[in-house]
């Protein structure tokens, strides 16, 4: 077996600027403005759901089909607004917290372009890079997970990890963070995702694990390193 650990980069689109991930969220943290202003923009969030979200009431209670008395989670919208922290708290935080609540409707059609209220603007240029894809393959009617080197990525990266990559992309991935890697793709950037169908979660992303933007998925730094456990053939 072979492990690597693997950081994300963060790269400023309009510039092409690539900055270290965890230095660059570091200082996204530090960033705060008032708790007032704060305030203010979880009531405009409050007055924008109660006057156009027409599912508040029903959220609370929502009806549940035969099979599953739970399959539907009771969400309270504007309890969770209500809860979110305004005390001492950067505006990446706060930000990642609406996030949150808005994911937990699991409504893939609610969509708010909170990236255009001045205090997020600057996220709409930053984007995470990741140097491997996934592939699936099925060998001996067993369906497993390969890594591949991302042709539009791999030159953001040291070329010597890209080199060691190289020598065990034949081989299938193990783990990813110690998990079963297709658990992890699934529960990849916690619950921030709109898709309640657990086979919608894991396409969605899949298709996004390797280049995605700080207003879709916003990390915390625990969340920017991957160790994936490639099978290297060896017992």
């Amino acid at each position: 077996m072979k492990k690597f650990i693997f950081y994300c980069v963060l790269v400023v689109s309009y510039a092409y600027y690539i900055y270290d991930s965890y230095k660059l969220i570091e200082y996204l943290d530090t960033i705060k403005i008032d708790k007032n202003n704060l305030e203010e923009l979880k009531a405009s969030l409050s007055l924008l759901f109660k006057d156009y979200y027409p599912y508040n009431e029903i959220s609370k209670n929502p009806p549940q089909p035969d099979f599953d008395n739970n399959y539907h989670k009771k969400i309270d919208i504007q309890k969770l607004i209500k809860g979110i922290n305004t005390e001492n708290i950067s505006i990446y935080k706060f930000y990642r917290e609406i996030k949150k609540i808005i994911s937990e409707l699991k409504d893939p059609n609610i969509y708010i372009d909170l990236y255009k209220i001045k205090y997020f603007n600057i996220l709409k240029s930053l984007f995470f890079e990741f140097p491997i894809d996934f592939v699936i393959k099925k060998i001996n009617d067993k369906i497993e997970l390969y890594g591949a080197i991302s042709k539009l990525y791999k030159n953001d990266f040291d070329p010597q990890l890209i080199n060691e990559i190289e020598k065990y992309i034949n081989s299938n991935i193990i783990s990813i963070n110690g998990q079963n890697p297709f658990d992890f793709i699934s529960s990849f950037g916690g619950n921030i995702e709109s898709t309640k169908n657990i086979h919608g979660t894991f396409t969605r992303k899949f298709n996004r694990h390797n280049f995605f933007s700080l207003i879709e998925y916003p990390l915390d730094l625990n969340e920017l390193n991957m160790e994936i456990i490639f099978n290297s053939g060896k017992k």
